[in-house]
């Protein structure tokens, strides 16, 4: 009886292992047409600007705004389905206390991430940009920046030392896009 115990743990574990590594398939997936979207696969992309007539350039900030929208959805809709999961296994009698206290490390990565993410997006807003996204994971950080024309290498320098500074994470782990 204890053998069969012992071994439904076990699968229980498993199944919720699988959970979080879909999550986080999901999350590589995002990320993959996060870059796939934008055409970009340079670690600083800077394109010369282009002119657009009015018309054209309503369009495009319109797209851009869209693609802003869309992407927080989804980001947080994959947060949410995240935490629910972890959040299931911490209030769960049958977890046990390694499977229980791997769930709240991982509970404080994703909010300690949720805030690095909203907080780099405020500062680099507050630079002027119109809207970006960041997303940070553990040695590498991507934005996307809204800006109507190309970055120009101090705006990129500018975008850099702010993820430096407030992530740690060294330049070859950033990754910065124009979204345009």
């Amino acid at each position: 009886m204890k053998l069969n115990m012992k071994k439904i743990r076990l699968e229980k574990r498993h199944w919720i292992f699988l959970g979080l590594v879909g999550v986080l398939c999901l999350t590589g997936v995002i990320n993959m047409r996060l870059n796939a979207l934008t055409g970009e696969t340079q670690p600083i992309a800077l394109k010369p600007a282009e002119s657009q007539t009015g018309e054209e350039s309503q369009q495009t900030s319109a797209t851009a705004s869209n693609f802003f929208v869309n992407y927080r959805t989804e980001r947080t809709a994959t947060r949410d389905k995240e935490l629910s999961y972890l959040n299931e296994i911490i209030s769960s009698d049958k977890s046990d206390a390694e499977t229980l206290k791997d769930a709240q490390e991982q509970k404080l990565a994703l909010a300690a991430s949720m805030e690095q993410e909203l907080l780099l997006e405020g500062l680099i807003k507050a630079k002027g940009y119109a809207d970006c996204i960041v997303t940070v994971q553990k040695n590498s950080v991507n934005v996307v920046v809204d800006n109507k024309e190309a970055l120009t290498s101090a705006q990129a320098s500018q975008i850099m030392e702010i993820v430096r500074r407030e992530t740690g994470v060294s330049a070859e782990g950033v990754k910065i896009l124009p979204k345009n």
